[in-house]
């Protein structure tokens, strides 16, 4: 079981294992927007961004984005080149841009491991810049501050 065994380190910029993170995380972007927002009172909701034109724009975004945070990979022990999720997050300034975990490899506990490599408090209010509803489902006890605003500083 990969939770028990498992090799987190640092992930260099440049190379096949930054095209993975954009890409996976451009992807889940698409398929559950950040902006969504629920139907208010009267009946009312906002038309969520198109997946194309969210693919295309915030993977210039996450480009910016990689170049100010740190990026944890959890691997393989085996094979580090084997990436079975990743954690973006600023230490400067702390918010949590994004956790990801390979569908094979999830409810593992790799997710948390990354989190807590990445000294989140999970307790505590944490700011996070992508709001997901994969997020609330993975920790439904921590309370998420959500700031989108903070993608882009």
């Amino acid at each position: 079981q990969p939770g028990a065994e498992l090799l987190i380190r640092p992930l260099e910029l440049g190379g096949r294992e930054t095209g993975f993170v954009l890409d996976s995380w451009s992807r889940a972007v698409a398929r559950d927007p950040i902006w969504r927002v629920e139907v208010g009172r009267r009946g009312v909701a906002r038309t969520p961004i198109p997946p194309s034109l969210s693919l295309y724009y915030h993977d210039i975004i996450l480009k910016k984005i990689l170049t100010n945070c740190t990026l944890l990979v959890a691997c393989d022990p085996e094979d580090p080149d084997v990436i079975w999720g990743y954690v973006a997050f600023d230490q400067v300034d702390p918010v949590l841009h994004f956790v990801y975990v390979k569908g094979a490899f999830r409810r593992m506990g790799i997710g948390t491991r990354l989190l807590n490599e990445a000294r989140l408090m999970l307790n505590e209010p944490v700011i996070v810049s992508h709001r997901t509803e994969s997020l609330f489902k993975a920790w439904p006890n921590v309370k998420w501050r959500w700031n989108p605003y903070r993608m882009m500083i």
